[in-house]
């Protein structure tokens, strides 16, 4: 069975772009990031600017965040979410989100 991990992005970047998977450096980012490789055959990154993001994918610093934002914002990102998860979502048996959710992905 193959299973798919996603993880939340986090508030804390480095200043420079990197892999999306050293980009974020909070202490949950990198625990969840830990999991995501020991559980996972396969796992993303939800980035409330990029949508699902692959590990390896290269991504500029950046300052943004759903929360806080408008419905209509909301909705979009989750729209945009779901599409990217189902092109996944077919390859796996399994899949985890930890932690956050399309409504917090923080």
């Amino acid at each position: 069975m193959r299973r798919l991990v996603i993880v939340s992005c986090g508030d804390k970047k480095l200043d420079r772009p990197v892999a999306a998977k050293d980009l974020y450096v909070s202490t949950l980012f990198r625990l969840a990031r830990r999991y995501a490789e020991l559980a996972g055959d396969e796992w993303l990154i939800m980035s409330s600017k990029h949508g699902l993001v692959e590990p390896d994918t290269v991504l500029e610093p950046y300052d943004y965040t759903i929360i806080g934002k408008g419905k209509d914002v909301k909705e979009g990102f989750r729209s945009s979410v779901q599409v990217d998860w189902a092109h996944y979502i077919r390859q796996h048996r399994e899949c985890l989100v930890k932690p956050g959710t399309p409504e917090n992905p923080g």
